[in-house]
């Protein structure tokens, strides 16, 4: 099985999975802040080790984000409010398709490797095994001396 056909099944695994959860969990400002900064910085996470040169200012990276999670968060208010109307059923039934153009688009603007996003959570788990190695070989240096 190709990376290309799991990492499809996976969006539309994910994409579909949020959409129920749009659908059931109401929005009040308490999760929509919460959705909102997960949003954020999952594409924080999302654009490490991308190699445009833009993104190295910080501003204009978090302008970016901020755009895109606004946007994330407005879907999930018109998906909840309007859930029952023929066109957010179709809207809902393009999404998978949408979210996997949205991620190559983002991939090859942003100058990031091929299926960067799709692996993202594999090198989030790498860094946070890296970093505890290192605070591990430090602290065990500190204990040494």
């Amino acid at each position: 099985m190709s990376l290309m056909f799991i990492e499809i099944i996976t969006y539309i695994i994910f994409v579909y999975t949020l959409c129920v959860l749009f659908v059931f969990i109401k929005p009040n400002m308490f999760f929509l802040i919460i959705f909102f900064c997960a949003c954020l910085l999952g594409s924080w996470l999302i654009l490490i080790d991308c190699r445009m040169k833009l993104l190295d200012n910080i501003i204009f990276k978090f302008f970016i984000l901020v755009i895109f999670s606004t946007l994330c968060t407005l879907i999930y208010l018109l998906i909840h409010e309007n859930w029952s109307n023929l066109l957010c059923k179709l809207f809902i039934l393009v999404l998978p398709v949408l979210f996997y153009f949205m991620v190559k688009t983002v991939e090859n603007v942003f100058d990031c490797d091929k299926y960067h996003v799709f692996t993202t959570p594999i090198r989030f788990i790498e860094i946070i095994f890296d970093f505890l190695s290192n605070l591990n070989d430090k602290l065990g240096t500190f204990v040494k001396n």
